[in-house]
Formats: C-alpha cells, structure tokens, sequence
C-alpha cells in the first residue's frame, strides 16, 4: 500500500524550488495543485516511505533553515506533522 507525503506549500514558486531541494538529495517529489492549495506529494510504497520519512524531514529542515522559514506543515497519509529548520533544533 502506498503512502504519500505531503508538504504544504504557500505558492508554486516554493514548491518547485522543494522539488529541486528534495531531487539533489536523491528524492523524488511532484508539485501538485489541489483543493486550492499547493503541495509537493513525495509517493513511495509503504516500506519505502517508512525507510525515507527521515530522510525527507532532514531535508526539509535545511531547506527551511537555508530560506529562514520558520515551520511547514507534513503529512504522512492522514498524519499530520510540523517539521521546523534545523537551526531551530539546536536552540
């Protein structure tokens, strides 16, 4: 059964650049536009995204810290998440 990760974007511009991010990192996301919102889904079979999950929040979270957000809002199937940057971590 597949599961897919969602990251909530503000706009399509934040999102291609998260796709690039995730790409450069080995991982594979699609920008989608849905319900009025856009969102970049990272889609891999179960065991897969259970083994990435990591992998796809360390990412996030320097690309937060590389653009000075401060949050972003995940989910994994119906599971939501907040994932912060990593200098936030450390503080």
């Amino acid at each position: 059964m597949a599961e897919t990760i969602r990251v909530e974007m503000a706009g399509a511009a934040e999102g291609v650049d998260l796709v690039d991010a995730l790409a450069v990192r080995g991982l594979t996301g699609e920008l989608v536009h849905a319900d009025g919102r856009w969102e970049v889904e990272i889609d891999y079979e179960h065991e897969e995204t259970v083994r990435l999950l990591l992998d796809v929040v360390v990412a996030l979270e320097a690309w937060l810290d590389d653009r000075g957000w401060p949050d972003t809002s995940i989910s994994v199937g119906d599971r939501p998440y907040w994932v912060r940057p990593r200098s936030a971590l450390a503080a």
